[in-house]
């Protein structure tokens, strides 16, 4: 006992105060402790503060000799708020910092003396949970672990499902952080209610949590704030559906379910209907006109909406277009008395307006090489590059390749067109297939399930989008300042086809590689011989005439 009655001799000189630690529970407990503690360095004032923390925490928690129940977390991190505010009344002219600070200190302190005498739930420390393995703080551990805190299952399934897409700890440990922050912002109740938040609420919310005092806003807080909350409450479906919000909403869904029925249309000219018709109905709107009240006078009018906004005559075309079918389908459904389209007038598209212009061989080759094989980015970039030049692959195509696409047997890839719904079996050619086992076997996250070859670089690792593919070569072509009218994936698709032409396949042939329905697509590549043209040109014609 003398040894025990050494330290606090060493640490306590008035004999009312030593008394009070002696006569104390765990007496051995907590001198073990302090003697853990002055063997990493630190100092007599510091083991006396300590000492402090040890005999608060047991009169409060009511701790004992023998004692086999398990401390709660939450107590701890009660009694270690009620110890911060006695400081603060004690010492008025204490700073927050320094407050703050001595809550941090108690807590981790505590945390780490009831670890020590195992009194802790072992749930707390078992590695399997992921809240122990994102975190080495105590307070830390002490605030997300605590199953008695709000939404503990909520935050931490989100959490589960966000480790198996593959996100790395450092972003889990600030959606950890950021679970907390969003349920105070949002001053969030389990005990009652809750209503699902839209969209438009959470980034709202989002601006105000990273406004400071003189009205700017922190980005990075706003950015991280509007993303963790968007993808916490879909996952526990508090996120509000999306419903559009405009007049002729269900007549342009029973047009588009009937697009795909009748007319077995590609998803994305679906999606380009119904924004078009959005746009269409948005127009009638604001004009306060009825679907059965318009006339041509009115399509005059919106036709000049397009040629106000800047459109090109062929972009308005492909609109004219888009709204003839549907007024024409309206008509035929008796949604309009009147068959507005015969006097629809289509912005004059000339014949060889449309002619493709495509990028010089050595051009493409400067494209295909400028991704270096020696990045993640790199690989994958240069992969999908391979594929738009060598097939004349459109980017939905290529987005939407799967694992099973590909036949490493047979040496084939299985090609689903976007227009059309057609699959068709394409050889692979030596130089795609060694870059696509290069991109499987270093680049692409093998581990995460999904079935789609080319997955985005960041977890949860998604699979590439649309956009993407086309940002990627158009930064290529930007970057060697390859000047064209249309740059992205398309004008390597046309500098396939007219290669193609160039070497004298027939439109047959070309169109089957293109994916078309029907040669009149097609047939526009064979204007554009421009090797031969070039032959014809360099002709000596003199005495010919």
């Amino acid at each position: 006992m003398a040894e025990f009655i050494t330290m606090y001799e060493r640490l306590f000189i008035t004999a009312s105060k030593l008394q009070l630690h002696l006569e104390a529970p765990l007496l051995k407990e907590r001198e073990r402790f302090l003697s853990l503690k002055e063997k990493g360095g630190n100092t007599l004032d510091r083991l006396r503060v300590l000492a402090c923390y040890l005999l608060f925490s047991v009169r409060s928690l009511g701790l004992k000799e023998g004692q086999e129940s398990y401390v709660d977390i939450g107590s701890l991190i009660k009694i270690s708020h009620e110890y911060r505010n006695r400081s603060k009344s004690r010492r008025l002219k204490e700073n927050v910092i320094a407050i703050d600070y001595r809550f941090n200190d108690v807590v981790c302190n505590l945390f780490e003396w009831v670890c020590s005498i195992n009194l802790i739930n072992p749930m707390f420390l078992d590695t399997n949970s992921i809240f122990n393995r994102l975190i080495d703080d105590a307070r830390t551990v002490c605030r997300l672990n605590n199953y008695a805190a709000p939404f503990y299952q909520e935050r931490l399934g989100h959490l589960n499902d966000l480790e198996k897409k593959g996100m790395s700890y450092q972003t889990l440990r600030e959606y950890a952080v950021y679970h907390l922050h969003i349920i105070n912002h949002l001053d969030l109740n389990p005990l009652h209610d809750l209503r699902h938040h839209s969209i438009d609420e959470l980034v709202s919310a989002a601006r105000q949590y990273s406004r400071l005092q003189n009205g700017l806003i922190i980005k990075s807080r706003y950015m991280k704030f509007r993303s963790v909350t968007i993808s916490w409450f879909g996952f526990i479906g508090l996120l509000a559906s999306e419903k559009p919000e405009y007049a002729g909403h269900e007549i342009v869904e029973k047009y588009c379910e009937w697009l795909i029925d009748a007319k077995g249309l590609a998803i994305g000219t679906i999606e380009y209907t119904r924004l078009e018709l959005k746009r269409f109905f948005g127009y009638m709107y604001e004009q306060n006109l009825m679907l059965r009240d318009l006339s041509v006078s009115n399509m005059d009018e919106y036709m000049e909406t397009y040629r106000k906004a800047g459109y090109s005559r062929k972009t308005i075309a492909g609109k004219v277009s888009c709204v003839k079918m549907f007024l024409r389908h309206a008509f035929n459904k008796g949604l309009i008395t009147k068959d507005l389209t015969l006097k629809l007038i289509t912005p004059k598209i000339y014949t060889e307006e449309n002619l493709p212009i495509s990028p010089k061989k050595e051009d493409v080759c400067r494209i295909v090489d400028f991704y270096d094989e020696t990045s993640v980015s790199g690989i994958r970039n240069k992969s999908i590059i391979l594929l738009l030049a060598e097939y004349g692959m459109r980017r939905s195509e290529v987005a939407n390749l799967k694992l099973e696409d590909i036949d490493w047997g047979k040496e084939t890839i299985t090609l689903n067109r976007a227009k059309g719904c057609r699959s068709q079996l394409l050889k692979l050619k030596p130089a795609v297939g060694n870059m696509l086992l290069k991109y499987l076997t270093e680049s692409r996250k093998n581990n995460m399930n999904r079935r789609h070859l080319f997955l985005g670089l960041k977890a949860p690792y998604n699979p590439v989008s649309c956009r993407s593919i086309y940002y990627l070569v158009a930064q290529a072509f930007k970057m060697l300042d390859i000047r064209l009218e249309h740059i992205g994936p398309h004008a390597l698709r046309k500098f396939f086809a007219t290669i193609l032409v160039n070497n004298g396949h027939s439109l047959k042939d070309v169109s089957e590689l293109l994916g078309h329905k029907q040669l009149d697509t097609t047939r526009i590549y064979a204007r554009v011989d421009f090797e031969n043209l070039r032959k014809v040109a360099d002709i000596n014609w003199e005495g010919l005439l």
